[in-house]
């Protein structure tokens, strides 16, 4: 059921392929009950294509926001990476001796970040989500083009949850490779 609800149209298409097969062959050979078989199979796609719409399951808002993260960060967009945070959230390592323990010290730190550093591209090699009961960690692999630098590849570990409001957002954030080393 998780398929239908992340995938809705490759489901549903599949689905309106077969109710097309059985009409057409309904009408051929004038097999009235595969007719209804078809038009009830055509009812079936829209409704796993409608769930599939309406439905978003933990794994795609950690993907969402996961995204949205990276994104806002490469563009050095500080405001929106920080309304991707837990007001809780916290940098699991020490970043050159700075703790950032709490949401303030994160968003000093993006903003550190830009300055030290011309964040020119990105590309997600690879993003996997483990859903736990009341969270969702996520594993990304990253290849940062950085202007005087050039391709940096890095690991990332997120933890992810709904907060009081409903919102997913970024609870903590672990560097676990930078530049091709351990980051510890």
């Amino acid at each position: 059921m998780r398929f239908v609800f992340e995938h809705p149209w490759p489901v549903s298409i599949a689905i309106l392929i077969v109710a097309v097969f059985l009409g057409w062959t309904a009408l051929q050979e004038g097999f009235r009950g595969r007719l209804i078989i078809s038009l009830a199979m055509v009812v079936a796609a829209a409704a796993a294509l409608a769930a599939g719409i309406l439905v978003d399951t933990p794994r795609e808002h950690a993907r969402a926001v996961t995204r949205g993260f990276i994104a806002a960060v490469v563009r050095g967009d500080v405001d929106a990476a920080a309304a991707l945070l837990s007001p809780h959230a916290v940098i699991i390592d020490d970043w050159e001796g700075i703790p950032a323990n709490d949401k303030a010290a994160m968003v000093m730190r993006l903003r550190s970040l830009h300055r030290q550093y011309d964040l020119v591209a990105n590309t997600t090699l690879r993003l996997e989500v483990a859903e736990r009961d009341m969270d969702a960690v996520v594993e990304v692999s990253l290849l940062t083009r950085i202007g005087s630098i050039g391709s940096v590849p890095s690991r990332w570990r997120l933890t992810l949850a709904p907060e009081d409001d409903g919102q997913w957002r970024i609870r903590t954030l672990d560097a676990i490779m930078v530049a091709g080393r351990p980051y510890q």
